[in-house]
């Protein structure tokens, strides 16, 4: 993690330049109080004022250099957080559909919403903010053993033992921190699925939403309570140097008056130093406390950022066949097993069977989407692992994923897959009164027919030989559904894998083979002609 400081040490030095002049300014005005302490017997009316001009100036160079630093340190947070963020979601964006299917998407958006944000906050503003915090008390320090150095050792002594304290309780805060990330996710994730479900918030169900959220709420507000309230025990702890200081340096200075080792206004303003140097000790101290309370997370980011590139594979084109083999897996109650299929190049294939048999499981297995499955899915005979499967495949499923965009970012993906036969694929679907639309969020403004054409726009805009759809005319009218399905199962150059619930004759005529699949298993494969009569059997009603 301590790359982004690297990264920005520019930056950094200029806080802390900001920070060593402004300690500077403000160490003056101790000098100009232990100076007319001193002169008391000799005050006139011109040196009132030529003092009263230098207290003015050292508080307007305060106030100057720390708006100063206030505007740097700004920078410094938009600038880290945009280079955290960004790199995060590359790593995201670079995950294999396996791996990134392993978390939900509130993972993710609670490590760039959530967890990004708290680890500036606890570990890197208090990196920066105790650099400055040290930088202010070598200046203050500098300018007391000018004025006494026997009490700014004492007091240097005292500031150094001070600062072991926030080693109490660190590993405590951090277990705390990262419960409070966790309970916060969970609340993000609660109140995602209760809007976006709100069309179904009525009179009787109103109080069970608000139920949901607000156990969500309690939950999340129960964790932050926990830690604040032992990280206030921690900081009260630690907050005793600024009285153990002060006792320090008064007791210390009474002792060298009595010796006549310090003069009275030196004293006066090294007690003023005390005063100021505290601040700064103390703020170190909270800064541990916050550093040592980010480990978890620290290593959370960590370990994303470290996750490795996917490896650019060499298998990206079908050139004969699939092949699976004894393929199994297990997903909580339902099993996968003993599937064996093979799908020829350029041939166009239904996969029928009751809700729950496992049509989509082996779609997505075959796509890529989990991982740690039994047996093999093969490309002309090389492993799955080792192909390319986002430039072989283009998938169509029911569940469309629109962006709040306009028609072409939608199908080009904002403009990654650039077809040169786009227009003749918007005419071949007939979607030309798509092309005026306006999405909005999830694809309000459209109809399902309509995000079931974008989706088939998007497949086919990337050229890939290889279509692998899951209800793809699920939401399309009757003619639009044949318009479609002439022009895609008309085109040899295609391989087709269709899971579907549609068995009437009419849709599955197009298809040359169909797959029965039936818990967890394929139950018998064959020709279109000689399987529609089993279809008729096996769903026990009739085939139209």
């Amino acid at each position: 993690m301590n790359k982004y400081i690297f990264r920005n040490a520019k930056e950094v030095l200029l806080v802390n330049i900001f920070a060593a002049v402004s300690a500077g300014f403000a160490a003056l005005l101790p000098y100009i109080t232990a100076e007319l302490v001193e002169r008391t017997g000799a005050f006139s009316g011109g040196m009132a004022v030529r003092f009263a001009l230098y207290y003015i100036g050292a508080v307007a160079g305060i106030l100057v250099f720390e708006y100063l630093g206030k505007m740097a340190d700004a920078g410094l947070k938009k600038k880290m957080m945009c280079q955290m963020k960004c790199d995060v979601a590359d790593r995201f964006l670079s995950m294999s559909q396996a791996a990134f299917h392993e978390q939900d998407s509130v993972y993710y958006m609670s490590v760039l919403t959530e967890d990004i944000p708290t680890l500036y906050q606890d570990y890197f503003m208090c990196v920066f903010d105790s650099l400055s915090s040290i930088v202010r008390v070598m200046v203050y320090l500098v300018f007391m053993f000018l004025l006494n150095p026997i009490l700014a050792t004492v007091i240097l002594v005292v500031c150094l033992a001070a600062v072991a304290i926030p080693n109490i309780g660190g590993k405590r805060l951090a277990a705390l921190r990262n419960d409070q990330a966790k309970k916060n996710a969970r609340y993000i994730g609660r109140i995602k699925e209760l809007f976006e479900g709100f069309i179904l918030v009525n009179s009787v169900t109103r109080a069970a939403f608000t139920g949901q959220h607000d156990e969500a709420c309690e939950n999340r507000e129960e964790a932050t309570y926990r830690y604040n309230r032992f990280g206030s025990f921690v900081e009260v702890f630690a907050g005793m140097s600024l009285y153990i200081i002060n006792i320090a340096a008064f007791a210390g200075g009474l002792i060298l008056i009595q010796h006549d080792l310090l003069s009275m206004g030196s004293f006066v303003g090294l007690i003023a130093f005390v005063d100021m140097i505290a601040l700064p000790v103390r703020d170190i101290m909270y800064q541990i406390i916050g550093i040592r309370s980010a480990g978890e997370i620290k290593e959370k980011i960590q370990d994303i950022l470290e996750f490795p590139d996917t490896v650019k594979k060499a298998k990206n084109q079908l050139e004969d066949s699939i092949a699976v083999r004894d393929l199994g897996l297990q997903l909580e109650e339902f099993e996968l097993k003993d599937v064996n299929l093979t799908l020829k190049k350029g041939r166009k294939y239904a996969v029928v069977g009751k809700s729950g048999a496992g049509k989509s499981t082996l779609l997505k297995l075959m796509l890529g989407y989990y991982g740690g499955y039994a047996g093999t899915i093969t490309y002309d005979g090389v492993e799955q692992e080792q192909c390319e499967l986002v430039e072989m495949i283009a998938e169509i499923n029911q569940n469309a994923v629109i962006f709040d965009a306009g028609a072409k970012d939608n199908i080009t993906l904002f403009g990654s897959y650039q077809s040169d036969k786009f227009d003749s694929y918007v005419e071949a679907v007939d979607a030309g009164m798509l092309m005026r639309e306006k999405f909005g969020e999830s694809g309000a403004n459209i109809s399902g027919g309509e995000k079931n054409k974008i989706a088939l726009l998007r497949a086919l805009n990337r050229e890939c030989d290889v279509l692998f759809c899951d209800e793809m005319f699920s939401a399309l009218d009757e003619q639009n559904k044949k318009k479609i399905s002439q022009y895609l199962f008309g085109r040899k150059d295609l391989t087709i894998l269709s899971v579907t619930h549609d068995i009437s004759k009419e849709a599955l005529q197009f298809y040359d083979e169909i797959i029965v699949m039936d818990s967890g298993r394929i139950i018998r494969q064959g020709e279109t002609a000689e399987m529609l009569t089993f279809l008729k059997d096996f769903f026990r009603e009739e085939i139209r």
